[in-house]
């Protein structure tokens, strides 16, 4: 008999290295992104997730979500921003709020369609104000690269990724604000694999 594919969306997909391991496999790929100059990238659908009431009982039930919603307003890298102003008072700054409403639109899809895996991810200026104004968010559960300079900081019910100990990941600021959120194939393909084994070893326990 032959098997269902697995589904898995992508939401705020960008140029979709969430889901790069996956599209090259067996499973269904649906790439949900509001940049209309991002719509070559292979599975993407223009739509804007803030609408989701409009699509979402449309698109097949998935196995897996995975997010990253914009980061750029929650980095640390600029020195420049007021990071304790912004922290204590995100009214202030409409751009702020604008990227934690991002965050609960993501979580309230997940919350709505309840897959049995989802991984949301986003930078290490992240956690604290998702700690403080996103409270239904726990704590992340794993964060990616090297001890000193973790980038990739990821939240909700997922295996533990296993990457190698020599992973590293440069994101050189020459790059497109696209280029520099991709996700590395390595992180892709690894989520990918823990779900698929852990999978298979629930259907033998």
């Amino acid at each position: 008999m032959m098997q269902k594919r697995k589904v898995v969306w992508d939401l705020c997909s960008g140029l979709g290295g969430w889901t790069e391991s996956f599209a090259q496999s067996d499973w269904v790929v649906i790439r949900i992104e509001i940049n209309p100059a991002l719509e070559y990238v292979p599975f993407t659908r223009i739509w804007d997730i803030h609408d989701w009431m409009d699509w979402i009982d449309d698109l097949p039930h998935p196995d897996l979500i995975v997010a990253s919603p914009p980061c750029e307003e929650f980095s640390i890298a600029d020195p420049n921003k007021d990071r304790n102003d912004r922290m204590e008072n995100p009214e202030k700054y409409p751009e702020l709020e604008i990227a934690l409403e991002n965050v609960r639109t993501c979580l309230d899809i997940i919350d709505y369609i309840k897959p049995e895996w989802w991984v949301l991810e986003n930078v290490r200026g992240a956690v604290r104000y998702f700690k403080k104004y996103i409270p239904k968010l726990k704590p992340h559960k794993q964060a990616i690269g090297p001890k000193q300079h973790q980038q990739f900081f990821l939240w909700g019910n997922f295996p533990h990724i296993m990457m190698k100990p020599n992973f590293t990941h440069a994101k050189c600021d020459n790059r497109t604000a696209q280029e520099r959120a991709l996700i590395p194939f390595e992180i892709s393909f690894e989520l990918k694999r823990a779900i698929e084994n852990h999978v298979r070893i629930t259907r033998w326990a």
